[in-house]
């Protein structure tokens, strides 16, 4: 997003000029020079009315460079929010939400503080802008951060209302939130239901790159649900869609257990 042309009237002569300079290395694809700029801007004129926009854009070059550094974009946008009025807030919020989320890292060693950010970051975006045009990814996003601090009962519940949403069959985030629905339900024990969502991720998005995962799964939930036909089916589809040489081991092992 290129920075929003000024007016004489936000800030004085210096503050244009510098705040134009940084821009204009944004906009020409110079990041580690605009990122200078913005600094420079926020520490030279750190009340001016349009400091709220210059953290803002400085939070977009950290997303922007080559290595994005999601912990100083999440920073940046967060001073840009201390301004409740800005024009951008509500890009602002879907920019840091994700970028917290981002940062927490992967795994058993996911810094939990970060994703309880994500939560109240999406959280604030929803309450404020309802329809806001980020609303699915702070739905997804948010669904993800509470999976990944153990509550899966909300991420399910969070899952549920962004595919409830009136646009999320556009949404490209949709087979991803079917999906990571069903593995919440599969680990709450919950089989019926997660069979269910696989299938509907499978009817939805039948080409999808998860395909061939949940055909698996729902072969191994056949088996517990000892629907051992169904299972039988469900690794013959992972085994001619995968071109995965463990995979289609695995799935022709899993058939063969089922068939006997």
């Amino acid at each position: 997003v290129s920075p929003a042309p000024l007016s004489a009237a936000e800030a004085t002569e210096e503050a244009i000029s510098l705040y134009a300079d940084a821009a204009n290395f944004q906009t020409s694809g110079a990041t580690e020079l605009a990122i200078d700029s913005w600094k420079k801007f926020l520490k030279q004129y750190p009340d001016d009315d349009l400091a709220s926009k210059a953290a803002h854009y400085l939070g977009v070059c950290y997303m922007q460079k080559e290595s994005p550094d999601y912990v100083a974009a999440a920073k940046a946008f967060g001073k840009a929010l201390e301004d409740s009025k800005y024009e951008l807030r509500e890009e602002s919020l879907a920019n840091r939400g994700w970028c917290l989320y981002a940062s927490a890292g992967d795994g058993p060693n996911r810094d939990e503080a970060k994703l309880k950010q994500t939560l109240e970051t999406f959280a604030t975006l929803r309450k404020d802008n309802p329809k806001s045009d980020y609303i699915d990814r702070a739905f997804f996003y948010s669904g993800e951060a509470a999976y990944g601090l153990g509550e899966r009962k909300k991420a399910i519940a969070l899952y549920d209302s962004f595919l409830s949403l009136p646009n999320a069959k556009d949404s490209p985030l949709r087979c991803d939130a079917i999906y990571a629905r069903g593995i919440a339900l599969e680990e709450l024990k919950q089989i019926k239901p997660a069979i269910a969502s696989y299938k509907r991720l499978l009817a939805d998005c039948a080409d999808n790159d998860l395909a061939v995962d949940v055909h698996l799964r729902l072969g191994n939930l056949s088996i517990t649900e000892r629907d051992f036909a169904a299972a039988a089916r469900s690794f013959e589809q992972a085994i001619a869609g995968s071109d995965d040489a463990a995979d289609k081991s695995y799935a022709i092992y899993r058939q063969a257990y089922a068939l006997v």
